[in-house]
């Protein structure tokens, strides 16, 4: 890795100005420039302030570092992995259950890293005080269909009952509309009348009801009825 080798060349530069080699002191200077140019465009810098920021923010220690995976225990692991996979900070970042084992400040920390994230954060979590907070879209998966709001967790109910309420209401009126409908009755007779049933109410259907039990019935004089 460039890093490495960037630091065998400044211990090789320490040994060099201890010795007095001006001519080898050139030449590894030449070699270390080069490389750290190599290191800067690689984003190896950013690389670094990003490590820092991300060990202080989920509180990894030194001691954590140095310790072997296989030694961690279950939520040490899922600390590390989350480290990990923040640190590679990929285009597309997707995140299962993040806030597991994080404590109050470590959350708060991975709140505002993810509201700066340059990139795409596709995350699933329970915790919707966290959503509110981190997501700016919500998507609901629900027998095989994927329904996108465009807010937090908390304006994603609001707009979910809204939605939900307008169906409802577009589905009454088409029931009310049919029961009107329905309700010119012709009455067979010498003075041939129709009974017009007027609909005021609560009408029993497929989800609910329309109105209340109410019904009136007047009589009027019919036209020809065929």
């Amino acid at each position: 890795m460039l890093q490495e080798q960037m630091q065998a060349l400044e211990r090789a530069l320490e040994n060099a100005a201890g010795s007095g080699g001006e001519e080898d002191i050139d030449v590894l200077l030449k070699k270390y420039t080069l490389l750290q140019e190599r290191y800067e465009a690689g984003g190896g810098y950013e690389m670094e302030e990003r490590f820092a920021r991300i060990c202080t923010g989920l509180k990894l220690s030194g001691e954590f570092l140095e310790a072997e995976f296989r030694t961690l225990s279950g939520g040490e692991k899922t600390l590390a992995c989350l480290a990990k996979v923040l640190l590679q900070n990929p285009d597309i970042l997707v995140l299962d259950e993040p806030t597991n084992h994080l404590d109050m400040s470590m959350l708060q920390w991975l709140e505002e890293y993810l509201k700066n994230y340059k990139g795409t954060v596709l995350m699933v979590s329970h915790d919707r005080y966290f959503l509110d907070a981190a997501a700016t879209r919500i998507l609901e998966v629900e027998d095989g269909t994927a329904v996108e709001y465009l807010g937090n967790y908390s304006y994603y109910l609001e707009e979910k009952e809204r939605r939900r309420q307008r169906q409802l209401d577009a589905y009454n009126r088409r029931k009310l509309r049919l029961w009107k409908r329905q309700s010119r009755i012709c009455v067979p007779g010498p003075r041939r009348l129709i009974m017009r049933v007027c609909i005021s109410g609560r009408l029993p259907c497929r989800r609910g009801w329309i109105g209340w039990k109410k019904w009136s019935v007047r009589k009027t004089r019919a036209r020809e009825c065929g």
